[in-house]
């Protein structure tokens, strides 16, 4: 399945990229007639009813947005601009996304908690992750979630990494991409965790960490979360340093989520893209 990306000239106001309507606007606007053009769609808007999440202590922020009950004015407004950021971050290498999971902003631990994390981790201020169906007081069920800790100053780049996952799913299941391909898409596109590239490279061979459960016993056993991280992230940085740009890079995932989808052995289709 073929699907357009918006080329980077496109972002940065070249008419190269412009799509059609912006072109007759520009047109309208060099004649002297006057136009109305639409303001570029933010990503932390109310357009509609939300469905309330009061049984968990959650307020609505912005449609499909939640946060824990209690944050400030300022508190809110640094999660709005959070989750404009890793919008944009997103749609830099998707294009118009397919995924639609509730944003869950989490300060506390037993806030993460009651959505599923784990006691060992739901105090960590770096923690982000996929929730199982969330029940909204209204008796329907949101079929998919990311719960992110939130206000810090990294929340925007650990929703980035969580979204990424979300979309990632989206174009082909989650267990048909290997583990570290995976995470190391996500680090790659959110920069989060951050990775030193003046850092010797991991001796890990995370392309032998195929499934989340060879993932996590990886990172129990070794203690190395970040370097394993950034190993993934370097193995993924290396095939997309093929493409040069953001939008030929979504090419190239969309290509390879999609073959693969299709029933194409992973490593086949990665070879393929080119």
């Amino acid at each position: 399945m073929s699907r357009r990306f918006p080329t980077l000239r496109s972002w940065t106001g070249g008419a190269a990229g412009l799509t059609l309507a912006a072109l007759v606007v520009v047109e309208l606007s060099r004649r002297g007639e006057e136009v109305a053009v639409p303001a570029p769609a933010a990503s932390c808007v109310t357009t509609r009813p939300s469905r309330a999440i009061t049984s968990r202590a959650m307020t609505v922020l912005c449609d499909d947005v939640y946060a824990e009950a209690g944050l400030d004015a300022r508190e809110l407004d640094d999660l709005r601009r959070a989750r404009e950021e890793a919008g944009r971050s997103l749609r830099r290498v998707f294009g118009t996304q397919r995924s639609t999971p509730l944003v869950l902003f989490c300060r506390s631990a037993a806030c993460k908690a009651a959505f599923g994390a784990p006691s060992s981790a739901a105090a960590a201020d770096d923690l982000g992750f996929a929730s199982a169906e969330v029940a909204l007081d209204d008796g329907s069920v949101a079929p998919s979630a990311v719960v992110v800790t939130g206000p810090v100053s990294g929340t925007a780049r650990i929703l980035t990494h969580e979204l990424v996952h979300a979309e990632m799913k989206a174009w082909a299941p989650y267990d048909a991409i290997p583990t570290w391909f995976n995470e190391g898409a996500a680090t790659f596109v959110a920069n989060e965790p951050a990775c030193d590239p003046a850092r010797p490279p991991s001796d890990v061979d995370v392309t032998s960490l195929t499934t989340k459960a060879r993932w996590q016993r990886h990172l129990q056993a070794s203690g190395k979360t970040r370097e394993t991280y950034c190993a993934a992230r370097a193995q993924v940085a290396t095939w997309m340093g093929r493409f040069e740009t953001d939008a030929l890079r979504g090419e190239a995932l969309a290509t390879l989520l999609t073959s693969v989808a299709k029933g194409t052995r992973f490593d086949d289709a990665l070879d393929a893209v080119r």
